[in-house]
C-alpha cells in the first residue's frame, strides 16, 4: 500500500471516530463515494477498534493471555491495542529481558496483506538501532 493511500485511510478513519456512531454510515458515505475498497479498509479499522475496546474493557478477555507462554516468552500484560492488532509486555526468560509481542487479530491471520503488512513492519524495525527503540 502506497503511503499517501494509508495517509488517505488513517485521515478517514480518525475523522469517522470523530462522528457519532450512528453517524458514521452517512459519513463513510460522502466521504468514500464510489471508493468501495477505501470504505472497506476504514470501516475494519473502525471495526477492530470495537473489538479493541471491548478486549480492555475489563473483561476476562483482557487478561487471556497474562501468564501464558508462547515458547520462552512468558506474556505479563497488554500494553495495548490497534488498528494492527494487540500488542503485549512479556518475558523472555531464556534471555531475561521484557520483549514486546505484537498479535493480529483473529480476524486478519487469514489475510496476507496484513500479515505482509506484520512482516514490512518488523523488517523495518530490525533496522533501527536507538536507546529508545526496542529490538527485533
Amino acid at each position: 500500500m502506497r503511503a499517501e493511500r494509508w495517509e488517505k485511510i488513517q485521515d478517514l478513519y480518525h475523522a469517522a471516530l470523530a462522528e457519532a456512531p450512528g453517524k458514521r454510515t452517512d459519513f463513510l458515505d460522502r466521504a468514500c463515494g464510489n471508493e468501495p475498497s477505501l470504505r472497506k479498509e476504514v470501516e475494519s479499522l473502525l471495526q477492530v477498534g470495537v473489538e479493541a475496546d471491548s478486549f480492555l474493557d475489563g473483561s476476562p478477555a483482557s487478561s487471556f493471555w497474562n501468564g501464558r507462554k508462547l515458547g520462552n516468552l512468558e506474556i505479563l500484560e497488554v500494553v495495548g491495542c490497534g488498528g494492527m492488532g494487540e500488542v503485549y509486555r512479556a518475558r523472555d526468560v531464556r534471555l531475561g529481558r521484557d520483549v514486546a509481542v505484537k498479535v493480529l487479530p483473529a480476524a486478519f491471520i487469514g489475510d496476507p496483506a496484513r500479515k505482509l503488512r506484520l512482516e514490512r513492519e518488523a523488517r523495518v524495525l530490525a533496522g533501527l538501532s536507538h536507546p529508545h527503540i526496542a529490538t527485533i
